[in-house]
């Protein structure tokens, strides 16, 4: 039960036919933010929508559950996997029988008709750095503390921009230090594009560091940090295609 596998698995699919998340979400009579909330890990949808995603991305139940493609060989040995995965979930304890009997009853109905099941019923929220190392492989040193947040609709995790500034200790990341006049340029688009705030823009006449990260999934989506040494503040602008 990889809760963030599984999300990403329904992203990758999602890209694949060339869908963006409010055109998934349309489908499914949702908000792109419920799609958003999926594949960035924060969450899995309803029982109640598992086939019709399913059936949107061309996927099967037991796919969809391993949060992968399968093969026909090794379909029934992932079934068992997943099925061994419920019994050991630290979830499935006596003071939730109740929810534990709907999981039960899912997989009993799904093996009867060859597919396999489950129901996730606890919610894990993740921590900007987990959020951060998910997207960008990059870990956010724990005492990073965000002063300031924006995004656009759809926002992220999807199609659109994140901007956050944060305070904090230097973290080991390998900077470019040299000025970089295209870098700039691209910044005060996205300045404008997010209708930033004068006083909550980098500082360029400020001596500063950068660097430019794609995402290990998608080379299209990309990471730009920009660190003011002069206020010691991190900025970053995530850009997702």
């Amino acid at each position: 039960m990889n809760q963030e596998k599984i999300g990403k698995f329904i992203a990758k699919c999602r890209k694949d036919k060339n869908m963006t998340q409010q055109e998934l979400a349309d489908k499914l009579g949702l908000t792109y933010k419920a799609v958003s909330k999926w594949e960035t890990g924060n969450g899995l949808p309803d029982v109640s929508l598992y086939k019709e995603i399913c059936d949107i991305l061309e996927i099967s139940l037991n796919e969809f559950f391993a949060g992968e493609h399968l093969s026909k060989e090794n379909m029934i040995q992932k079934s068992e996997e997943n099925i061994m995965n419920i019994v050991k979930s630290e979830n499935v304890k006596k003071k939730n029988l109740k929810v534990v009997i709907m999981v039960l009853c899912v997989i009993g109905f799904l093996l009867v008709s060859g597919l396999f099941g489950m129901y996730i019923f606890m919610k894990n929220y993740w921590s900007v750095s987990k959020t951060f190392k998910y997207n960008w492989n990059i870990i956010i040193p724990n005492d990073f503390k965000e002063y300031y947040h924006t995004e656009t609709e759809p926002a992220f995790g999807g199609d659109g921009e994140r901007y956050s500034i944060y305070d904090g200790s230097n973290f080991m990341i390998d900077f470019n230090i040299n000025k970089n006049d295209e870098l700039e340029e691209k910044i005060q688009e996205l300045n404008e594009k997010l209708n930033i705030p004068k006083d909550k823009q980098i500082n360029f006449e400020h001596k500063y560091q950068w660097k430019k990260i794609n995402n290990r999934d998608d080379e299209r989506d990309e990471l730009y940090i920009i660190f003011d040494e002069e206020l010691n503040k991190y900025y970053f602008y995530e850009l997702f295609m």
